[in-house]
Order: C-alpha cells, then sequence, then structure tokens
C-alpha cells in the first residue's frame, strides 16, 4: 500500500472518529505543553507546511494546532503554523478550510488552549 493510500484510510478513520462524537477539538500547542514536543516531531518528520500560508515549516515553529476529534480521540492530525501566520482570524479560516475538506458533514468545533478555557465555533 502507498504513501497516499494510507493517508486516506488515516484521514477515513479520523472522520469516524468525528462523526462518532460529533466535533472536532483544535489544540492550539506552544513550547512547553503537553504535546508539543510529539506534534513537533511528527510535523518535522513529515515535512509539513504551514497551516495558513502553506510555505514550508520553519525550524523555529512557536504554535502547531492539533486538530482530533473530541472525545476519546486515537488519531490526531498536527499542523504547525509559522510566525507570520500566528493571527488567530487566519488559524480560524484554515482550520475551517481543513475541516470542509475531511469531513463530510458540519462538524463543531472547539479550539482549546492548555490551562483551560476554550472557544467553541460550529463550522459549516
Amino acid at each position: 500500500m502507498g504513501v497516499q493510500e494510507r493517508a486516506l484510510q488515516y484521514f477515513a478513520a479520523m472522520a469516524d472518529e468525528v462523526a462518532a462524537c460529533g466535533g472536532v477539538a483544535a489544540y492550539v500547542l506552544r513550547p512547553g505543553v503537553p504535546g508539543f514536543a510529539y506534534a513537533y516531531i511528527m510535523t518535522t518528520a513529515h515535512g509539513a507546511s504551514c497551516l495558513c500560508c502553506k510555505r514550508q515549516q520553519p525550524y523555529e515553529t512557536t504554535t502547531i494546532i492539533s486538530l482530533q476529534a473530541t472525545e476519546e480521540a486515537t488519531l490526531t492530525l498536527p499542523m504547525p503554523v509559522c510566525a507570520d501566520c500566528c493571527n488567530i482570524q487566519q488559524i480560524l479560516a484554515a482550520i475551517d478550510c481543513v475541516c470542509v475538506d475531511l469531513f463530510p458533514h458540519p462538524v463543531r468545533l472547539q479550539i482549546m488552549q492548555y490551562g483551560g478555557g476554550g472557544k467553541v465555533m460550529t463550522h459549516r
């Protein structure tokens, strides 16, 4: 099985998780918070581009958006954001595009930050 086929299976499984719980959580990860190191390694290993501007990931990533199902998630999709694109409106628009592409039905999106508090939005 090729890389593209594996990626399509991964995203289909993630879409199933999201459909089962009815929502998506987008965790805003920054250095020093739980999950950042793993997300950084994953985005670096896969050569991920910036979520917003699509430029190749800089080595000094300071923000990573980790997209996952809101409850009992087993799959995550970490996406780096470059320093030039750290505008919340720009990030929300980019996450919305990802959700529209990945999930066939409208999803409830929660933007979460470590340390409490989250912004709940319904997209699509």
